[in-house]
């Protein structure tokens, strides 16, 4: 059975994030982005970006910028969290980070469904993949984004040039 293929647990809930919820936030990301990005980034790199964009003043920052916050967890436990926010007629997926142990069994693509419902119609959904994160971009082109560009990037310290992928959303 390929990792996709799983079912999702029976316990899983998603909601929406807020700032109380950003030492949550912050602790998954710490315990998620060495695994996510382990030989696709130095650990020096991890280090900087999670210190710089998962503290509480940038997520609280973040959150009054627009950009909305959802966790999910299974059996109460939380497991991944997820940001997004609309700009123009465009959804853009800012962030998603799926506990290791609890990927290929939906949690990310039951993610990425609330945010296509969370905001008023939109055309397009797009989202920002390092180059060499390949099962990212597996992920992505199994619910049905396609590359369609380039982007450079700061994360941290560091600017990295990302690909965009996108996906044509329904009309509603």
């Amino acid at each position: 059975m390929s990792r996709h293929a799983k079912s999702i647990d029976a316990g899983l809930s998603i909601r929406p994030a807020d700032e109380r919820d950003i030492p949550v936030i912050s602790q998954l990301a710490h315990a998620i982005w060495p695994v996510a990005y382990n030989g696709i980034l130095l650990p020096e790199h991890i280090s900087n970006m999670l210190e710089r964009m998962y503290s509480h003043d940038d997520l609280k920052k973040q959150m009054t910028n627009g950009h909305r916050f959802w966790l999910a967890s299974i059996d109460e436990r939380p497991v991944a969290f997820m940001s997004g926010y609309r700009e123009d007629d465009v959804l853009w997926l800012k962030k998603i980070y799926v506990d290791p142990a609890c990927k290929g069994q939906g949690v990310g693509k039951a993610l990425v469904a609330v945010l296509e419902k969370a905001f008023t119609p939109a055309s397009e959904m797009r989202l920002l993949v390092n180059p060499k994160n390949f099962p990212a971009m597996d992920f992505y082109r199994h619910i049905g984004f396609v590359e369609s560009g380039r982007q450079e990037v700061q994360m941290g310290d560091f600017r990295f040039v990302d690909f965009v992928f996108s996906r044509q959303l329904k009309a509603r």
